[in-house]
C-alpha cells in the first residue's frame, strides 16, 4: 500500500491548492524530520486558505520549539486577522504571551 505521503502527493497533482492536503502533507514531513520542507507546506497551505486554522497552529508551533517566540506570536496575530480562532490557538497564543524568545513552552513539546 502506498504511504500517506504518497497519497497527499498524488492528491495534491490534482489540487495543488487544497489547503488540507498540504496541511497534512506538512505534517507527514514535520513527522519525518523534514522541518523546512513542513513549513512551506504549513505556509502554502495558509495561502490556499487563510482560514485553515490548524496550519497556523502547527506553524506557530515550530516557531515556539525553535524559540522564536515572536514569529510564532506574529503567525498567530495573522490567523486572527483572518479567522476565528480555535481554542487551541488562543491557548498557544496565551502560553507565548510574555515569554522571551528564550522561552520553551513546556506544552508545546507534546504536539
Amino acid at each position: 500500500p502506498d504511504s500517506a505521503k504518497v497519497l497527499y502527493e498524488r492528491g495534491l497533482q490534482l489540487d495543488a491548492h487544497s489547503a488540507d492536503l498540504l496541511f497534512r502533507l506538512g505534517c507527514v514531513l514535520s513527522q519525518e524530520g523534514n522541518d523546512s520542507a513542513a513549513v512551506a507546506k504549513f505556509q502554502s497551505a495558509i495561502l490556499s486558505d487563510p482560514t485553515y486554522d490548524e496550519a497556523y497552529v502547527r506553524l506557530a508551533r515550530y516557531y515556539a520549539l525553535q524559540r522564536d517566540t515572536a514569529q510564532a506570536l506574529r503567525i498567530l496575530e495573522t490567523e486572527i486577522e483572518h479567522t476565528t480562532p480555535s481554542p487551541e490557538a488562543l491557548s498557544l497564543r496565551h502560553q507565548l504571551s510574555g515569554r522571551s524568545s528564550e522561552a520553551r513552552p513546556p506544552a508545546l513539546l507534546h504536539n
